[in-house]
C-alpha cells in the first residue's frame, strides 16, 4: 500500500515492530519493538483516516436519449470515475487489522514486559503517566461522554502510569483470541480489530466495578508495578 509501517494480507492490515522510527534511537530490543509497533499502528490508523472519501459515480440517467457525442462524453466520465474509484480502494487500508505488539513467540508465563511497557508509553502519547481526568477527556473525544478512565487507576492515586495503562493492552490481547474469555493463557502478543472492540467496555463508566477488578488482577498477576519502576530506571527506554 506504499506504507512500510504495515502490510496487507487477505484484506487484513498486518502491523508489527520489526522495523520503525526507533531502530537507531532505543537500545533495548524489546522496548524498541514495542515502541516501533505502536508507532506503526498509529501510522496505519492515520492512513485509514486520511484515505480519500467515496468519489461517487456520474449520473447515467437518460443515456438512451443522448446524442452519440454526448454519450461518448458521458461514458468517458464513467470510465474515469471507475478508474479513480479502483485507485481509491487500492489506497485505503482495510478496516480489519492484526497488530503484533510483542516480539517473537509469546509465552504469557514469561511475558516481555519491556516491550509491553514500551508499547504503552507510545500509546499513552509518549507520557509516563497521565491524570485520570485528562485521559477521560481524551477518551470521550473518541468514545462519547460515557467513557471514563477511572478503572485504569489501579492504586487510586488520581493518575495512570504505564503499568496501569498496559493492563488494557493485555485485555485487548486476551479478547483477540477468545472474546468470551479473559484468560492470561489467551495472550498471543497480537491484538485484532475484534479484540480491541471487545475491550471498549473497560472504559465505560457504567462498568467501573468489573473493569477495575479485572484490571487490578491483571496488574498484580504480571507484577506491572515493579516492572514499571524497572522500566523507568533506563532513560533510553523513552528516548526520542
Amino acid at each position: 500500500m506504499g506504507d512500510l509501517s504495515f502490510n496487507v494480507v487477505n484484506n487484513i492490515a498486518q502491523i508489527n515492530g520489526n522495523k520503525g522510527v526507533y531502530d537507531k534511537k532505543v537500545d533495548d530490543p524489546s522496548v524498541k519493538y514495542g515502541r516501533n509497533a505502536c508507532d506503526n499502528f498509529k501510522k496505519y490508523i492515520d492512513a485509514f483516516k486520511s484515505a480519500p472519501k467515496d468519489l461517487g459515480l456520474p449520473d447515467i440517467k437518460g443515456l438512451k436519449d443522448m446524442k452519440p457525442e454526448e454519450l461518448d462524453k458521458k461514458l468517458k466520465e464513467l470510465e474515469d470515475a471507475l478508474k479513480k474509484s479502483e485507485e481509491q480502494r487500492n489506497s485505503t487500508p482495510p478496516l480489519k487489522f492484526a497488530y503484533k505488539y510483542l516480539p517473537g513467540n509469546v509465552d504469557y508465563k514469561n511475558l516481555d514486559k519491556k516491550a509491553l511497557l514500551g508499547n504503552a508509553y507510545e500509546e499513552l502519547g509518549k507520557r509516563t503517566s497521565v491524570k485520570v481526568e485528562d485521559l477521560t477527556k481524551e477518551l470521550q473525544t473518541s468514545f462519547g461522554k460515557k467513557a471514563d478512565a477511572k478503572a485504569l487507576d489501579i492504586n487510586e492515586n488520581g493518575e495512570i502510569d504505564l503499568g496501569e495503562y498496559a493492563t488494557t493492552i493485555l485485555v485487548s490481547d486476551m479478547y483477540s483470541k477468545d472474546k468470551n474469555s479473559l484468560n492470561a493463557e489467551n495472550i498471543t502478543g497480537t491484538i485484532t480489530s475484534e479484540g480491541q472492540m471487545e475491550s471498549v467496555p473497560y472504559i465505560s463508566s457504567k462498568n467501573y466495578d468489573m473493569a477495575h477488578k479485572n484490571l487490578s488482577a491483571i496488574h498484580k498477576a504480571f507484577n506491572l508495578g515493579e516492572a514499571t519502576k524497572e522500566f523507568m530506571t533506563n532513560p533510553n527506554n523513552i528516548a526520542e
